[in-house]
Order: structure tokens, then sequence, then C-alpha cells
């Protein structure tokens, strides 16, 4: 089960699933959230206390899967008419994570 995995984060008392490791967004992102007055903060406690956005149910499982055994996670948001992506590479094992914000035509 994922719950074993969960840690507090003391700042902000939400649940923290796994590492995000170097955070790194991209132009087209940043842009885009500013554009939309969205903020990147927000879309990143999303992502790491497992709230996957608009992912299908077999990418939710997927991304589940990935928090306990390791893997890849990617959450989908919708900021008004436009789409976000996070993405962190490296989830449960013991290389560097990587986190990426970006949007889905910067794949």
């Amino acid at each position: 089960m994922i719950s074993k995995n969960k840690t507090k984060n003391k700042t902000k008392n939400t649940t923290v699933l796994f590492d995000s490791g170097t955070v790194v967004i991209t132009p087209g992102a940043s842009c885009m959230l500013v554009r939309n007055n969205a903020h990147v903060e927000e879309f990143l406690a999303r992502h790491f206390a497992g709230d996957w956005g608009d992912c299908c149910k077999e990418d939710s499982k997927m991304n589940d899967d990935a928090v306990e055994f390791g893997g890849r996670v990617l959450s989908s948001y919708k900021v008004r008419d436009e789409k976000l992506w996070i993405i962190t590479d490296g989830v449960g094992k013991t290389q560097s994570y990587a986190t990426t914000v970006l949007l889905p035509e910067e794949y």
C-alpha cells in the first residue's frame, strides 16, 4: 500500500509520497502559468501528495505502483483551458530523482 510511504511535510502539513529531487520548469510551462495567474507550487503539492489530476484510471494505477515499487510518475492538470504535466523520474530508486514541470507539447 502507498500509505506506508507517506511522510508529513512539516511546513504545510500536506502528505508527501515521494521525493522531488531537482525540480525544473520549462519556459512554456512557466509562461502558461503566468498567463493563467496560476502558481506551480499548488500543482507540485498535489503531485507529491498523490493527486494525479486528470489522469485516467490506468495511468493513476501506474503512478500508484511507481510510488510503491519504483518508476516514473506523471500527473496531468487542467489550468483553465490548457494542460500542465508534472513528471518525476526515478521514484523509489537509489539514484537521484528529477521532477519536470512542462506542457504536453514540450515532451
